[in-house]
């Protein structure tokens, strides 16, 4: 059928950065622990993810948007075979 899979990751150092720059009202008024617990969240939800594209048959390419650089991963996932 040529399906593809692409995981869209951020490096554990820049999560908090990126989460709050999404949605920044989201996050007025929370504590620093519920802060952290929503990183960390995340990053255990992309590590599951990643074993989950391990365990399958679909081929997925993982780009990491540290950089938002989102023109170059488009055209990573379009050459993606």
């Amino acid at each position: 059928m040529g399906a593809r899979c692409a995981l869209l990751t951020i490096s554990p150092k820049n999560v908090m950065e990126r989460m709050m720059s999404r949605n920044p009202e989201e996050w007025v008024g929370k504590t620093e622990l519920e802060i952290n617990d929503a990183c960390k969240l995340l990053i255990d939800q992309q590590q599951e993810y990643r074993r989950q594209a391990e365990k399958s048959i679909i081929p997925t390419i993982e780009v990491n948007t540290d950089g938002q650089n989102w023109e170059d991963y488009a055209k990573q996932i379009l050459l993606f075979n």
